[in-house]
């Protein structure tokens, strides 16, 4: 579908992970992407991150997906860090969203989704906002947050923008797909 110069496209894509082995195999591995953002513009300011995620466990008891997201420092050192406070296990799409506040010194933020077991786990519209005042968030720019970006998954398997922070997991694989509700 040809992307015209200033309409705004309402598809979205998603990352849906599939574990290729077999169903009655359980498999105790944890795999995760994210990106890291500049803060340094928000530092001291109260944050959220949010995502929308359906994780299909019918092969699997247990699999769940999550999201996080880490500070660090100027100094390098790490500061905040927040976590959605319960897992994601629906196989319905559900919004999760991890609150914190950045550090005085913030230099950037780490967004992480992750997922462990056997399933398939889809993540779409990623969005990092700032408090500006009580009850006005500025939208902080993050690559690629809706996996509109048309180019093919880069060779670690991730989306442009996105990578890997471990090595890849033997039996899995990443897709950009469109599921039957039209998300992409």
């Amino acid at each position: 579908m040809p992307l015209l110069k200033g309409m705004l496209v309402s598809l979205s894509l998603l990352v849906s992970i599939a574990a290729t082995t077999q169903p009655a195999t359980r498999i105790a591995v944890v795999d995760d992407f994210g990106q890291r953002v500049s803060v340094r513009a928000w530092a001291g300011r109260p944050y959220r991150v949010s995502v929308r995620i359906k994780v299909d466990t019918t092969q699997s008891g247990g699999a769940a997906a999550w999201l996080l997201a880490s500070v660090q420092r100027i100094s390098k050192k790490s500061g905040n860090f927040a976590a959605v406070p319960h897992k994601a296990v629906a196989n319905t799409w559900q919004t999760y969203t991890a609150t914190g506040k950045l550090d005085r010194d913030a230099d950037s933020l780490t967004i992480v989704a992750g997922y462990h077991l056997n399933g398939r786990f889809e993540f779409d519209d990623f969005r990092l906002e700032a408090q500006q005042r009580t009850g006005q968030w500025q939208q902080v720019p993050l690559t690629n947050g809706s996996f509109d970006d048309p180019a093919p998954l880069l060779a670690t398997g991730t989306p442009v923008g996105w990578r890997n922070f471990g090595p890849p997991v033997q039996g899995f694989s990443r897709q950009l797909t469109t599921d039957s509700t039209g998300n992409r």
